[in-house]
């Protein structure tokens, strides 16, 4: 066991040594130069221009970022027809499910391009071109600037080059960094916006296995979805619309049926979203005891909850499909992750590798003056008690808060309307184009929302959140409410029974309502009685009246002195009729003052204390409540003013405690942001020593959701002590997990038919049919749906998992262990031809032998 650890701790230090394995790295693709000496030595039959080129048509420009680098996905057809993983297209194939048309289960194949379905928001980015810029940001940098000065230079120099590189043209730009801010690259892309679904096998054959099999080998799963790029006629990107066409591909992968054998040369192109290979053992260890942790004990909790409704209600389980898919997916894999932190002892290996980079930078004294500080900087920061529980309570927050309760997350876009409502609420289009966008996305919102469902979610886990953090980091709301209703329950109970946030017809009724303040701003005679309301809060004891009245008198007065200063009764009376005709109807306002508008102004304003300085002065000078409450205009503002979506807003129970939850997060972000600074730049200078270790271009950075290229070959492997997995699997392993009684390895009649005649047509191989194969190549979330290719560039597979044997691959690469899961082409294409028996999509794919 000691050999084997001390062995893996010699093989993570690729930065140290220089000896980066082949199979090993997600490169940028216009490196890939200095690699392919190496690649074709392993089978690639391929050119360094074939895979990347700026000058003609080449493999990257058939690699997609689905949604911004979320999934991958791959051109397999000159019409502009992707190919990416189930899961990856699960939100939309949700989305356009119902209990009639239960495509989960299902399946979905449009039979020709009418049928295939739109979905909006879903966007599919090309890269067009890759350029080195970090001598253009450097030289905006010094030495003597500060962490957060050197960041603003950066981002000012960056927006300048991002301009210049997209000027007279419809692309995107943008300079990411690259190895903590040592390097810079600027990425040009072009977006597609009209993204239609096609195809989509049902859950029992894309998502085969639920969580039980995520993560896990051997695995069944035909985990792809089908979708296709449209465009507008002259083939430029272009919003939805019935005019647009597929697009014209300017490249696609040709498919292969010519298998898959052991030691088979595997590159794999895509969207790496997330790695941290260049974690210090402080930053591992925060991952175990916080990250991981905090999101494993949360997510148990909302899972459970999910699942309770999921299975008593058709309807809920179809609205809740895909956010019960997304939240377990990263359930297990902390769970994982952790297991396989601790077994291979990466804090461990972590600690060897900082002393053999401690050791060489003290060889020499231009190095110790120049990255000495490093490593102490990392370490200060994770080692401060104020610090680690800063991270843990925005850890919690993150998953109990933020990622917890629906509609606490839905209030909290509210935010911005709530500071537009405070600046000015009339006539400003900002207000009005925010309450259009609020009002767009009801219908969605609420299509997939069941209030049971998210009250059990919220409180409990709200309770979690509380008991989890320190008392200075605690929810006030919580106690608050808890004394007022009695019990959280019941505080529960009136939240969402009450809010906005939770039920359609509430919200747009709170979008759409007349424009109360307007009303108020336009009359600013109203602002006097809300005056004096604010004053005397809820008295009405004459003695406390007057007390009241007496400490706030100067500021009454002042405000009276200044709207009577220019007082004109009759043009006041008329904005006020103006005001209430424009804003409202005949009968809202009726039943707002009781009467027609012109007999409410010339009845009250002849008496109210609020319409004469006079009347306003004696009413201060000896105070009565029977002579306020019987004041109609006074009533009359206080209906107003409460039915205002500003004070609206801020009483709703849901908004109020997101706000609490808000106010909790920052505090807590206070404390570890002035050090996060310092802990920036200990990772800066620890990367710069690792860079200036290494020979030039043998080290890859982290992933960043950028487009990488990672090679490798097709191989199984040995998990522990008399485990060895096979390569592949096939459709025999599929029958033989078969379970009707569990949801997760049920299947339908149709696949039972077919294997028992054994038609598996010219996708078999030794009369039977290959399900998923492993590469050991270099992947991680948002690689999902990434092709897999052979030597000739070809599509051999479509990656869709790793093994959690390997779970703390983000972190270290470990080449014994670590494996791509990828589904076989010919399981897919096998279900598309065979299976659906799919014309539409099968005789436009290119398939080489």
């Amino acid at each position: 066991m000691k050999r084997k650890i001390v062995s893996i701790a010699l093989a993570i230090l690729f930065f140290v040594t220089s000896q980066v394995k082949a199979d090993e790295g997600m490169w940028l693709p216009f490196l890939i130069q200095a690699k392919i000496g190496t690649m074709n030595q392993m089978g690639l039959k391929l050119t360094a221009e074939d895979i990347y080129s700026i000058n003609s048509p080449s493999i990257k420009d058939a690699i997609v970022a689905l949604d911004h680098g979320s999934c991958t996905a791959e051109v397999v057809s000159a019409n502009g027809l992707l190919f990416t993983n189930h899961h990856c297209g699960y939100g939309e194939i949700q989305s356009h499910s119902s209990i009639d048309h239960d495509y989960l289960t299902d399946g979905f194949w449009a039979n020709s391009y009418a049928e295939e379905l739109p979905n909006p928001g879903k966007h599919a980015t090309f890269l067009v071109r890759l350029e080195d810029v970090t001598d253009k940001v450097m030289a905006a940098l010094n030495d003597n600037m500060s962490e957060t000065e050197r960041n603003e230079a950066a981002r000012q120099i960056s927006k300048k080059i991002q301009a210049e590189a997209i000027k007279g043209t419809h692309y995107e730009a943008k300079v990411q960094s690259f190895f903590e801010r040592n390097h810079y690259y600027l990425f040009v892309y072009e977006t597609f916006k009209d993204i239609r679904l096609v195809g989509a096998p049902p859950s029992s054959i894309g998502k085969y296995g639920g969580d039980t099999d995520n993560w896990e080998w051997p695995r069944h799963t035909g985990d792809f979805s089908i979708f296709r790029i449209y465009t507008a006629p002259d083939g430029s990107p272009a919003e939805y619309s019935q005019e647009n066409v597929p697009m014209k591909a300017k490249y696609h992968l040709k498919i292969s049926l010519k298998g898959i054998h052991e030691k088979d040369f595997a590159m794999v192109f895509g969207y790496p979203g997330s790695t941290d290979r260049y974690f210090t053992s402080w930053g591992v260890q925060n991952e175990i005891d916080n990250v991981n942790t905090t999101r494993a004990l949360v997510r148990t909790e909302k899972l459970g909850i999910m699942k309770e409704f999921m299975k008593a209600d058709d309807k809920v389980r179809i609205q809740y499909a895909s956010k019960y898919s997304q939240s377990a997916n990263y359930w297990k894999y902390s769970i994982k992750q952790n297991q396989s932190l601790k077994a291979l002892d990466v804090v461990g290996q972590k600690e060897t590798w900082q002393t053999t980079y401690l050791n060489w930078v003290n060889e020499d004294n231009s190095r110790k003056s120049k990255y000495e500080q490093a490593i102490d900087l990392i370490k200060k920061y994770y080692s401060n008690p104020s610090i680690k529980n800063a991270e843990k309570v925005k850890n919690f927050w993150f998953e109990a808060v933020l990622l917890g309760g629906e509609a606490i997350r839905y209030s909290a876009g509210a935010r911005r309307l709530e500071g537009l409502l405070k600046q000015a609420p009339t006539n400003n289009a900002m207000l009005s184009e925010n309450l259009q966008a609020m009002q767009a996305g009801v219908a969605e919102y609420f299509k997939d929302y069941n209030m049971s469902t998210d009250k059990k979610i919220t409180l409990a886990l709200l309770k979690m959140f509380n008991a989890n953090v320190d008392e200075k980091y605690k929810m006030s709301i919580m106690t608050e409410m808890n004394k007022q209703y009695g019990s959280c329950d019941k505080f529960a109970d009136a939240m969402f029974e009450n809010s906005v946030f939770t039920d359609e017809k509430r919200m747009n009724a709170f979008l759409e309502m007349p424009n109360n303040d307007g009303f108020l701003a336009s009359v600013d005679l109203l602002s006097l009685p809300i005056e004096v309301k604010n004053a005397i809060q809820c008295t009405q004891d004459d003695k406390e009246l007057a007390k009241l009245i007496t400490e706030k008198k100067q500021v009454l007065t002042n405000t009276s002195n200044s709207l009577f200063e220019n007082f004109d009764l009759e043009k006041t009376k008329t904005a006020f009729i103006e005001a209430a005709k424009a804003i409202y109807t005949e009968s809202q306002a009726k039943e707002l003052l009781g009467s027609d508008v012109e007999t409410f102004v010339n009845t009250v304003f002849a008496t109210s204390i609020f319409t004469d300085k006079a009347r306003f002065d004696k009413f201060i000078s000896k105070p009565k409540y029977k002579t306020l409450s019987a004041d109609k205009f006074y009533a009359l503002a206080l209906a107003v003013n409460k039915n205002t979506r500003l004070n609206i807003l801020q009483n709703d129970l849901v908004f109020k405690t997101m706000s609490n939850a808000f106010e909790v997060y920052f505090s807590a972000l206070d404390v570890s942001e002035e050090a996060s600074v310092e802990l920036e730049k200990g990772k800066r200078l620890f990367l710069a020593g690792l860079l200036e270790r290494a020979p030039k271009n043998s080290i890859y950075p982290d992933a960043n959701s950028t487009l990488r290229l990672t090679y490798g070959t097709v191989g199984g492997y040995e998990p522990s002590d008399a485990v060895v997995y096979n390569y592949y699997t096939t459709i025999d392993g599929y029958m033989a997990k078969v379970n009707m009684e569990d949801d997760e390895f049920k299947t339908l009649p149709r696949m039972f038919d077919l294997y028992k005649k054994k038609d598996y047509g010219r996708y078999a191989e030794a009369g039977t049919l290959r399900t998923c194969f492993l590469s050991n190549n270099d992947i991680t979330g948002g690689n999902s749906g990434s092709p897999v290719l052979n030597g000739d560039g070809h599509l051999i597979g479509i990656a869709f998992d790793g093994n959690s044997e390997a779970m703390s691959g983000d972190i270290i690469f470990e080449k014994n262990l670590q494996k791509c899961i990828n589904v076989d082409i010919r399981f897919v294409l096998w279900t598309i031809d065979k299976y659906a028996e799919n014309k539409h999509i099968m005789s436009e794919l290119d398939i080489v032998q």
